[in-house]
């Protein structure tokens, strides 16, 4: 196993001694437990599938600050909406010229959000490439 993050040990000392039965099941973490580098790690080590809960965008902004995200803007000639999808954390971000703060979403939301949209009547008007 890998260095794992300062402020973990306790975590990973548990996670290591701990058996898995084979029978599937889900395991959870403490939001203080939750740093920028504890996620990093159990990402790199494919042990996150999905988000669940509220998704913190502080925490998100912080997560995804050195990723390169797909870029895509919905218009419907009067309103745009910037979308950024971070496929490697599932993440995408929602913002638009008239709102203050972005919307974070997972991407099963995301994506319900997107056809919300394209069913309002936006189109995507650009791809932009990273």
């Amino acid at each position: 196993m890998d260095a794992q993050p300062r402020g973990c040990d306790s975590l990973f000392t548990s996670m290591r001694r701990m058996r898995l039965s084979g029978k599937g099941g889900y395991w959870w973490m403490p939001q203080a437990k939750c740093t920028t580098g504890c996620l990093q790690w159990l990402n790199q080590h494919q042990m996150i599938q999905g988000l669940h809960g509220t998704i913190d965008p502080l925490r998100a902004e912080e997560v995804v600050a050195t990723m390169e995200p797909e870029k895509f803007i919905l218009s419907d000639g009067a309103s745009e909406y910037h979308i950024m999808r971070f496929a490697g954390v599932g993440l995408i971000r929602f913002s638009g010229l008239n709102a203050s703060d972005p919307l974070w979403f997972d991407e099963a939301d995301g994506k319900v959000t997107w056809n919300h949209l394209v069913s309002s009547g936006f189109h995507r008007i650009s791809e932009v490439s990273a």
